[in-house]
């Protein structure tokens, strides 16, 4: 059973939607699959769907080296994901565009969550 503050947050993220604010995206997992006989590793990717509410920065926080100009900031329910973000490992593949997560070592970007663990904020980039 979902807490209430994911199903707000869920609510909230739908909201948006309804306003035209809320975007599907995919959510692609890297990875591959070492086949013993052969010796060969095979890339394979695995997608998640993840609605979420992008935005972009405000002037004031882009500084040109944390955050970008057309960085854009993904906000979407932990709940509705069924993996964690992780930006060795995944991609964001939105209106068919791949974009990467940040992960500059800076406190800030990259992966967040709120301290209840029913967002995520994702920072990423083209």
């Amino acid at each position: 059973m979902a807490s209430p503050l994911l199903k707000a947050a869920q609510a909230a993220i739908q909201a948006a939607g309804s306003l035209g604010a809320s975007k599907a995206v995919t959510l692609r997992r890297a990875s591959s699959v070492y086949d013993a006989a052969t010796g060969v590793n095979t890339p394979t990717d695995t997608d998640y769907a993840w609605t979420v509410v992008v935005s972009d920065y405000a002037d004031g926080l882009v500084n040109g080296t944390s955050v970008m100009r057309g960085d854009r900031k993904l906000l979407g329910a932990a709940g509705s994901l069924a993996v964690t973000p992780d930006p060795e490992t995944d991609t964001i593949v939105m209106d068919s565009l791949v974009w990467q997560i940040v992960n500059d070592g800076t406190e800030g970007s990259g992966v967040q969550t709120d301290p209840a663990t029913v967002t995520w904020t994702v920072q990423v980039r083209r």
